[in-house]
């Protein structure tokens, strides 16, 4: 893996964090632990033995965004989990459960996690608001969407621009989420 690429992820997944660090406060500092975690998972990814370090790294900090969200925007209503847990598990078992080999079990247990913080992802949609109506669940789909392509790109089949694809919904997830502790 070349260094550059390894500096670049890092550094902007940090000038990311940086955001969210300089415009927090109370619960919103759940949001900087989580990409706290994204940061240190974005690094142990580009090490092919250290796959499942990074996937943990990135289940603590969805547990962490889960939480924020929460604290801050409460709960979305009920019918958003029974709409975005199922789909997600189908996709799971349908797509990547045969594939998967030893890592079906923390894959299962992190597409639940992804699965309940795009949930909460909803929750500014019941409230008044209005920023952040569409582009909370709009980086939660985009986070969701950059996982299931690494997915793919691990256990079932090389995508080509999946590096640009990945990252750049990555990013843009991660930044909503970031600026999401100014609203």
């Amino acid at each position: 893996m070349p260094k550059s690429k390894v500096i670049f992820k890092v550094l902007t997944t940090f000038t990311i964090f940086l955001i969210a660090l300089l415009n927090s406060s109370g619960s919103e500092f759940l949001i900087v632990t989580g990409l706290l975690f994204g940061m240190i998972g974005d690094f142990l990814l580009e090490f092919e033995d250290k796959f499942l370090h990074g996937m943990f790294s990135f289940l603590i900090g969805h547990i962490f965004y889960s939480l924020s969200f929460l604290i801050k925007f409460g709960v979305p209503s009920i019918l958003v989990f029974f709409i975005i847990l199922p789909i997600l598990l189908i996709l799971y078992f349908v797509i990547l459960f045969k594939k998967a080999e030893n890592f079906k079990l923390p894959i299962l247990v992190y597409t639940v996690a992804i699965g309940i913080m795009f949930s909460f992802t909803f929750a500014p949609a019941f409230k008044d608001i209005y920023y952040l109506r569409c582009m909370l669940p709009l980086a939660g789909g985009l986070f969701v969407f950059s996982d299931f392509l690494i997915a793919i790109e691990k256990f079932v089949r090389k995508i080509k621009y999946s590096e640009i694809i990945i990252l750049g919904t990555y990013f843009l997830a991660q930044l909503i989420i970031a600026l999401s502790t100014i609203f």
